[in-house]
């Protein structure tokens, strides 16, 4: 809808869709079920010394809301969000990943972000970021491996494994194994 109505070259409507998005994300902020085993992934990656950044195409306030409500702020180094009523940079133009790795402090190709989308896979590529592929649906990984993902992760297992290939990489597991020597 945003997308759209930037296409009609009327800025004050461009600017009342978006604040009326902005309202409805809040809302839906309130309603959100998280994604099994999310948190566990970001706790991991934080433990392990992973500066972790968010990158979406929904409003920085609405994922601030939820960053908030459940608890995962303090775990976040930074989150680039919507620009507000600029739709031209959603993903998948990749100036918000670029933000994003600018402020963790990291070059790009040392990055790897997880999407759920192909807009997600391909504004990160561009990007030249390493994706993974999160298929929370049916027939969404054979979208995201022709959007370009380089993994591909599924359901609640794969978010799972994922959490416990962070804590396999702990400095605490570093530690830990260079002193059994």
């Amino acid at each position: 809808m945003l997308r759209f109505t930037a296409t009609t070259d009327t800025p004050w409507l461009v600017v009342r869709v978006e604040n009326a998005l902005c309202r409805a994300e809040l809302t839906a902020v309130d309603g959100a079920t998280p994604t099994p085993c999310a948190r566990e992934v970001i706790v991991a990656a934080h433990e392990a010394g992973r500066p972790i950044a968010i990158v979406s195409n929904n409003s920085a306030l609405a994922i601030e809301r939820y960053l908030t409500a459940h608890r995962l702020t303090r775990y976040i180094t930074t989150t680039v969000g919507r620009a507000h009523a600029d739709p031209s940079l959603m993903e998948p133009n990749p100036a918000p990943t670029r933000r994003a790795a600018l402020a963790v402090d990291a070059d790009p190709t040392r990055c790897v972000l997880v999407g759920d989308s192909t807009s997600d896979i391909e504004g990160r590529r561009a990007a030249d970021v390493r994706t993974i592929g999160f298929a929370n649906k049916l027939g969404k990984r054979a979208r995201l491996l022709r959007a370009g993902a380089d993994a591909i992760t599924e359901g609640t297992d794969g978010m799972g494994e994922m959490a416990g290939l962070y804590t396999r990489v702990s400095p605490t597991a570093d530690v830990r194994r260079n002193s059994a020597r």
